[in-house]
Order: structure tokens, then sequence, then C-alpha cells
């Protein structure tokens, strides 16, 4: 699996598929639980930037869609 850019494992999370940029992962499931904004600030990404990212976020986890609605919501 592929862990990515700028995301956060939780300690002993067990990873079996991939994980998005950005995205804290934890639990021994390992569930998204939200944004690294502390991350991503840490590393001078604009709140901006940030917003949008949260954003997406949203979208992707939390209103329930399917993958490909959530891509038209994206766009």
């Amino acid at each position: 699996c592929h862990i990515g850019a700028h995301s956060f494992l939780g300690k002993g999370t067990l990873v079996g598929k991939d994980v998005l940029p950005y995205v804290i992962v934890d639990g021994f499931e390992a569930r998204a639980c939200g944004l690294n904004s502390r991350g991503l600030k840490a590393r001078g990404f604009t709140p901006e930037t940030i917003s949008h990212l949260r954003k997406a976020y949203k979208i992707i986890y939390r209103n329930s869609l399917i993958v490909t609605q959530a891509i038209e919501q994206l766009n």
C-alpha cells in the first residue's frame, strides 16, 4: 500500500490500504480522522491551501458519496 505525502499515522495503526495525502489516519482499522493541518502549517502550506484541502477532505470522507459523486463535487 502507498502512504501519501504529508499524511500522519497514529501510533500502532495497521494500514492495509492506501492512505491519501494530507490525511490523519488512526486506529486498529486505519480510519481517516482528519486533515493533517498542523503538519501542513509546519511545512509552509498557506491558510488558503489548507482551507481548500479541508473542503476536499469533507467531500471525500464526510458526505457519504460514492467515488464518482465525490469527483464531480471536487471538480
